[in-house]
């Protein structure tokens, strides 16, 4: 499950956190241009998420030895929460990489003393990707609240040419990412559909 979830990980992430991280680095002396890239980058990686929940349903649905555990499945895609809204390029490239370590640590440890607290037995499989899911999603609401209200980046629908922009820019990054994923995780997806859980 962890496998083929960082499959679309990789795919939610597009290779932002480099080609944004650059972009922003380069103007983040300019509000307007950084609140385009910032709703851009979000807007992509929603569209990514959804497009990836969709497809990994239609997988469970598809696929009998997904089918069996779907719910395993379907909790451990809580986890892309952290993809689509924790914004590493955007601290990255203001250079404010404490939030990084604060919001990371914090929702690790919440995951870690979740796990002491509510995972006692092999019946409890089911509770790890949840409580790994609500450690992204609030690391990622955090992180929101930041850029939006602290840092008061305009929220803005952004035009298609820059939507555009920040698409091809990420999609090299992006290929080189999948390219590596696929060398690393295949063999833990083949095994795991080959030999019982």
């Amino acid at each position: 499950a962890q496998a083929l979830v960082s499959y679309f990980m990789v795919i939610i992430n597009y290779g932002f956190n480099i080609s944004a991280t650059r972009y922003i680095s380069i103007n983040r002396k300019n509000k307007s241009v950084i609140s385009n890239a910032v709703n851009s980058v979000y807007l992509i990686k929603s569209l990514l998420f959804v497009a990836t929940l969709i497809i990994l349903i239609l997988l469970i649905n598809i696929v009998p030895k997904l089918e069996e555990q779907k719910f395993l499945y379907l909790f451990s895609f809580g986890i892309c929460f952290n993809e689509l809204l924790f914004p590493i390029w955007y601290f990255q490239g203001v250079e404010r990489m404490k939030f990084i370590t604060i919001i990371n640590l914090s929702t690790r440890l919440f995951f870690l003393i979740s796990i002491f607290l509510f995972v006692h037995d092999q019946t409890d499989y089911l509770k790890v990707p949840i409580l790994n899911g609500i450690g992204a999603l609030g690391g990622g609401l955090v992180s929101i609240y930041l850029v939006y209200f602290k840092d008061r980046i305009s929220f803005i629908f952004p035009s298609k040419k820059e939507i555009i922009y920040h698409a091809k820019s990420s999609l090299p990054i992006f290929a080189s990412g999948v390219t590596r994923l696929a060398y690393m995780s295949t063999n833990k997806i083949l095994i795991g559909s080959l030999i019982n859980y």
